[in-house]
């Protein structure tokens, strides 16, 4: 390790503590959704928005990270992380009995893993070495990937100890102390911003497509009328995007470069990127969910069915970034999609609670062993000039893809909800995984694809 990578490890690390925490807190809710049902009287449609709009709000912000890294210093774009968290959490702790206030919190809150994600991205490459690239994307890629697999497990230990506002009491000394750090180790590598316009055009269609569709998405599980309302704002939103594309070629720059997009890799790389945090975020609400509601588990045995997976790959995670730097990224991409599939088309069988737990170690090994390097792959076949491009690109299309996998798996799991008996919402549940591994199936085709292009 040389002495300029020892001088940024201590950045790197008040950086990475953010972005973990605010990537933990974003699923840490899930597990307390039929509480909160309960406490606020309201459907699971309505509750889900918790975790999905977090998402949404954390894809806007991180659709603007190449402006703010441009515009701001690095030390101010931290603080302002730090803030929106504590402000977040805050305003959260105060909700009652207003579930609207609950979630105006959390949407403010999600701004602070929006920028620290790709501030972490952004720091990696430009502050650690190349030979070892893959090790530390692949450490990112853990963050933002493992996190939310954690949280189920954190939210049910907290809501057990002490009630779901124990969740935001907990995070808040640990981002404290964290800022601190930072304070002291980001100042060597800040410098003041430049002035460049924003779009603001661009971003107001942008942000308000992204709404529309998750809410016409968990419109489509309700009755006739909520599914032709869900469909006529999916075409509204395909309008939305029409005319955001018009604004492109109106405007000098663009708040997302989608000229990117112009490279094969680039397509196939985004695709897998995003659909494996679909898939992820989809497993980590629906796994919860169904087995409180179907088998009146508590919501700390729920979250603890995934933390043998989670603590797993923490350990194994830095070799498969060891593995893109010797072998390249088609065993550990396309391996770990298989791996992702083996463990959903397992959880098919669900019956009782250890084959969910072997479902998940093996769904957890295959994930962070094919997320993190898809991002590496990406950012290794473009410019230097273009990878904050890119970063905001990929990290804004993960997170809308998470929330539209949150959304999805609220909807789907909800259908049943209605009439049917225990073992129908278990049924259920085991069609969203095979679903979801019919859909790994189209991606390990894209992957293969992929590399035998380059």
């Amino acid at each position: 390790m040389t002495k300029s990578t020892v001088k940024a490890m201590p950045a790197l690390l008040s950086i990475a503590i953010l972005a973990f925490t605010g990537t933990l807190i974003e699923t840490s809710m899930n597990v307390t959704f039929p509480t909160l049902m309960r406490t606020f009287n309201v459907s699971l449609r309505a509750v889900q928005w918790l975790t999905s709009g977090y998402l949404v709000v954390m894809a806007l912000t991180m659709m603007c990270s190449a402006f703010l890294q441009w515009r701001f210093s690095l030390r101010a774009l931290f603080d302002t992380a730090t803030v929106t968290f504590v402000c977040g959490a805050g305003l959260s702790l105060l909700a009652t009995h207003q579930f609207g206030l609950l979630l105006l919190g959390r949407l403010i809150q999600a701004g602070c893993a929006g920028i620290a994600i790709p501030l972490m991205i952004t720091f990696i490459l430009s502050e650690m070495p190349a030979e070892q690239l893959g090790y530390y994307m692949s450490t990112a890629g853990m963050i933002v990937n493992l996190a939310p697999a954690l949280g189920p497990t954190f939210g049910g230990l907290m809501t057990t100890w002490g009630g779901w506002r124990l969740i935001f009491l907990t995070t808040l000394p640990i981002v404290a102390l964290t800022w601190l750090l930072g304070r002291r180790t980001l100042t060597a590598f800040s410098h003041p911003g430049q002035r460049v316009p924003f779009q603001f055009r661009q971003f107001g269609v942008l942000a308000l497509a992204f709404l529309l569709f998750n809410f016409a998405l968990g419109q489509l599980g309700g009755n006739w009328s909520h599914r032709l309302t869900g469909v006529g704002l999916l075409c509204v939103c395909v309008a939305l995007l029409a005319g955001f594309n018009r604004l492109r070629h109106h405007n000098t720059t663009d708040l997302l470069n989608l000229s990117l997009f112009q490279q094969p890799a680039v397509r196939a790389t985004f695709m897998l990127y995003a659909m494996i945090q679909l898939v992820n975020l989809c497993v980590s609400l629906v796994i919860p969910t169904l087995v409180q509601l179907a088998q009146h588990v508590t919501a700390f045995r729920s979250g603890l069915i995934l933390l043998p997976g989670s603590l797993l790959v923490a350990l194994i995670n830095p070799w498969f970034g060891k593995l893109y730097d010797q072998l390249g990224g088609r065993v550990p991409i396309v391996g770990g999609l298989l791996t992702m599939m083996a463990g959903l088309v397992l959880t098919t069988r669900y019956q009782r609670l250890t084959w969910v737990i072997g479902f998940f170690i093996l769904f957890s090994v295959g994930r962070t062993m094919s997320f993190g390097n898809t991002l590496t792959t990406a950012m290794q076949r473009i410019p230097q000039a273009l990878q904050a491009d890119l970063n905001a690109l990929y990290s804004t299309g993960q997170q809308l893809a998470g929330s539209v996998g949150t959304t999805l798996g609220a909807t789907l799991l909800a259908l049943p909800l209605k009439t049917t008996s225990h073992p129908s919402i278990l049924l259920n549940g085991q069609v969203i995984f095979g679903l979801l591994a019919v859909y790994i199936c189209g991606l390990v085709l894209v992957g293969l694809k992929l590399f035998r292009r380059a």
